[in-house]
């Protein structure tokens, strides 16, 4: 995970693109692992109490995940939050900081990981997933339409015209990137639900027949 965020300052130093690539898939990737992610011990019964607690309940719904994310995403990048993150490296670590907290509160309610007592209904995190969507892909298409580039760092480091260029590449790696990430999550979250219905059935069924009902 630290190498990630290593690369991720590298790369979007120079190209306005990488940071596209960088919250579409590594950072997704890594999300998906950290809130999978199983322990025994203390620390794992301290941290279930903690995401039991009705304020993290509350800020760990769907819709407080999508909202939280899209937020974020969008003050980040039309705001003078990206270009200051560019030129300094505390408000950059910063910028990331947001992006992997928003991420991670995101796709934990679309998950639903042990140790979280009240997961969130199917219903909900698909309509999350289905918010998400065009989220995203109208981000990228905002940097991709664009005819100018919008942050004078790259400008600077690469000229206007390759700025553009890459701006434009950024711009399709969120939108497409982005989109195949949501579209992937939203088809696991329905074969999930499947899969919790099947159980579900299974079990009525085992009680019914033990009951002597037909």
């Amino acid at each position: 995970l630290m190498l990630l965020f290593a690369l991720a300052d590298v790369a979007t130093e120079q190209y306005p693109a990488a940071n596209g690539g960088w919250f579409s898939w590594p950072l997704a990737f890594a999300v998906f692992t950290l809130v999978a992610w199983r322990h025994e011990g203390p620390s794992f019964a301290a941290l279930a109490r903690l995401l039991r607690s009705q304020p993290v309940r509350v800020l760990s719904t769907p819709l407080a995940g999508w909202a939280a994310v899209t937020l974020v995403l969008y003050v980040a990048h039309f705001s003078g939050l990206y270009e200051a993150a560019l030129e300094n490296d505390g408000v950059h670590a910063f910028e990331h900081g947001l992006f992997f907290a928003t991420a991670v509160l995101f796709w934990q309610s679309v998950i639903a990981p042990a140790p979280f007592a009240h997961p969130p209904s199917y219903p909900a995190r698909l309509l999350a997933i289905f918010f998400a969507l065009p989220s995203s892909a109208f981000l990228g298409l905002a940097f991709y339409v664009s005819t100018r580039p919008l942050y004078p760092h790259y400008v600077a480091a690469a000229g206007a015209f390759a700025a553009l260029d890459d701006q434009r590449n950024g711009g399709a790696v969120m939108w497409l990137g982005g989109g195949v990430t949501l579209f992937a999550a939203l088809l696991l979250t329905v074969a999930r639900w499947g899969a919790a219905e099947r159980r579900y059935g299974d079990v009525y069924d085992r009680y019914t027949a033990g009951q002597g009902e037909p």
